[in-house]
Parts: C-alpha cells; structure tokens; sequence
C-alpha cells in the first residue's frame, strides 16, 4: 500500500506541471481522427497517452497558486 501511496503522491506533484495540462486538449486530435477511421489501436494508443500525460513532465519547481487553489477545488468537489 505504501507503493501505491508513494506513486500516487509522485504522479500528483507532476501533474501541478502546467504544461501537462496544456498538452491534454492536444489529444481531441488523434482521438477524433482515428475514430473517424475507426481505428481501434489508435483510439487506445490515444487513450493510454492521454493518461500517462500527467506525469511525462517534471515536478514544477516553484507551486503555482491558481493550479494549487483549481486543484484544492477539484479535489474538494470530487468528495
């Protein structure tokens, strides 16, 4: 369990990176291009990518205050 909490508390500290919330809108692409050619390999690969995006970006250096105040209230919503 402790592996699962460290990960976890290491996957959330990239995804305050900003640029990885940038890059997600990116994916609409690939995802609508390869579910118009109804490509099923290209839906997932699209799919798995989007989800691992959150951590492919380092931790951000310095806390940014509207990621910490959007993420407190996502977190706060979800409950």
């Amino acid at each position: 369990m402790d592996f699962l909490n460290d990960f976890f508390t290491w996957a959330f500290e990239r995804h305050q990176n900003i640029l990885s919330w940038y890059i997600r809108p990116l994916f609409l692409l690939p995802f609508c291009y390869f579910s118009y050619k109804r490509n099923i390999k290209g839906i997932i690969i699209t799919l798995v990518a989007l989800a691992t995006s959150m951590f492919w970006f380092p931790k951000p250096m310095t806390g940014n205050s509207k990621v910490e105040a959007f993420l407190e209230m996502d977190y706060l919503f979800g409950e």
